[in-house]
């Protein structure tokens, strides 16, 4: 069996996204305004799964996402495959 890291953060981040019609840049922009500096480059990171953000940020991504910050999960998850 081969193990296959499915990063839910990551998902539930790119949807959140786009639901709000934000481009990553729109985004970068709007945590500015509210006087958070990630850039465009970091949230391409996390929408890709690279890399996952402490629970400060993902504070900060759930604001300016509308979103719950309980819809942006930290955990992955791991998906077993044949």
């Amino acid at each position: 069996m081969k193990k296959i890291r499915e990063n839910l953060f990551a998902t539930r981040f790119k949807s959140a996204r786009l639901l709000n019609g934000f481009s990553l840049q729109d985004l970068a922009d709007v945590l500015k305004e509210q006087g958070h500096s990630l850039t465009k480059q970091s949230l391409h990171r996390y929408e890709k799964g690279e890399v996952e953000p402490d629970s400060e940020i993902t504070g900060w991504l759930s604001d300016a996402l509308n979103v719950r910050p309980d819809f942006l999960p930290v955990l992955p998850m791991l998906k077993l495959v044949q």
